[in-house]
């Protein structure tokens, strides 16, 4: 087999074409992830604000030995049925 310059170039020029298109590729996959990942990432959006409160009460609960009456800061706090804490 007689090889030409001509294919050495082709052959060299899609393999720098092809390793820029992973270097892109991966990039560009690199910056999805990382402004998806990084949206929004402070907001208290998957916490909800009352869920504290009733692991206060469930607290006072045990703390006090009422399993009744749940309270949050000296306060009765009836939001939800006793056996839901």
């Amino acid at each position: 087999m007689v090889f030409d310059a001509g294919d050495r170039n082709k052959s060299s020029h899609f393999l720098h074409s092809s390793v820029f298109l992973w270097g892109i590729s991966i990039a560009l996959v690199t910056g999805l992830g990382g402004v998806s990942y990084l949206w929004q990432l402070g907001t208290v959006g998957l916490v909800d604000e009352t869920e504290p409160l009733f692991a206060e009460a469930a607290r006072q609960m045990v703390v006090t030995g009422d399993w009744i009456t749940p309270y949050f800061n000296g306060e009765t706090r009836f939001d939800k049925p006793p056996l839901i804490y």
